[in-house]
């Protein structure tokens, strides 16, 4: 190492930004604290605390550039922890905002004759909430094929008498939550009032790409 430009433990992903603002404080004589990714002695990569200050004579004559590195690997581990813990509780928190103005939505909304009705109309209706809860958790919360939810649905009211046509369509994981209330809605208007509650009546429920990417039920 005796003699070498350090840049020698750069590596192929090192970032030219940091590189570049070490040229330029060298260049300039200036004071520079960066952060770099550089390659140990067995080839594993650390991050490296690189610190340069210039030393300077009576007169501000440049003498010479003293540079001090501190292997901050750990620390940046730590961080980068800290800040996606931070990302993850938001996110959480986000969720739960939706599902709890969703289920205040239902509370409100739910009318009935007594206390006993009135807690079985709101059970009922939560529990598609938490079916769709259910489906988007093993799937990372990302977006959620259609005739999965209305499958899941379907299955709930006891697929009596409901055909599905199934094209290839997903739909956001932060519409799916209130798109089963929704479609939990339509399902149980149809076996109390309409065609489902017939004794011979079915119900053929299809979707399809709307514009701008929106959903259409028919």
């Amino acid at each position: 190492m005796v003699g070498r430009n350090c840049r020698f433990l750069q590596r192929w992903e090192t970032s030219k930004g940091a590189i570049a603002e070490i040229r330029a404080a060298v260049g300039e004589g200036q004071e520079c604290d960066v952060e770099i990714l550089n390659d140990r002695k067995d080839g594993s990569a650390f991050w490296n605390q690189l610190h340069l200050s210039p030393v300077r004579d009576e007169t501000g004559q440049l003498l010479y550039i003293f540079a001090t590195q501190r292997d901050v690997t750990e620390s940046r581990k730590i961080r980068s922890l800290e800040a996606a813990e931070h990302r993850l509780l938001r996110e959480v928190d986000h969720r739960a905002m939706n599902a709890l103005a969703i289920v205040e939505g239902i509370v409100r909304l739910t009318r009935a004759d007594n206390p006993s009705q009135y807690a079985a109309a709101i059970q009922i209706r939560v529990q598609p909430l938490a079916r769709a809860h259910a489906l988007l958790g093993p799937e990372g919360w990302r977006d959620l094929q259609v005739d999965v939810l209305l499958r899941a649905l379907v299955e709930m009211q006891g697929g009596r008498r409901i055909t599905l046509q199934r094209p290839p369509i997903e739909v956001g994981a932060a519409l799916v939550q209130p798109l089963a209330i929704v479609l939990h809605e339509m399902i149980a208007n149809g076996a109390q009032h309409g065609a489902l509650s017939a004794p011979n009546g079915e119900v053929r429920l299809g979707w399809s790409q709307g514009g701008g990417g929106g959903l259409v039920l028919t």
